[in-house]
């Protein structure tokens, strides 16, 4: 995702849809939206109850 940053009209809206592994995923999703928050402004993250394995997050670019 932060590889296609220059592509992306500045002040547009994403969507990102972040997929866990069954371990350790806290520590994978705080250095993911960290990763993330280098190319864009990370606005939210939430994690469905009914999908423990993924992260959705909004950014702004």
């Amino acid at each position: 995702m932060n590889r296609i940053h220059d592509w992306l009209q500045p002040g547009g809206f994403g969507i990102v849809t972040l997929k866990l592994p069954e371990y350790r995923f806290a520590t994978v999703a705080v250095a993911a939206l960290a990763l993330l928050s280098e190319a864009y402004s990370v606005i939210g993250a939430r994690q469905l109850f009914h999908n423990r394995s993924e992260i959705t997050a909004a950014v702004r670019f």
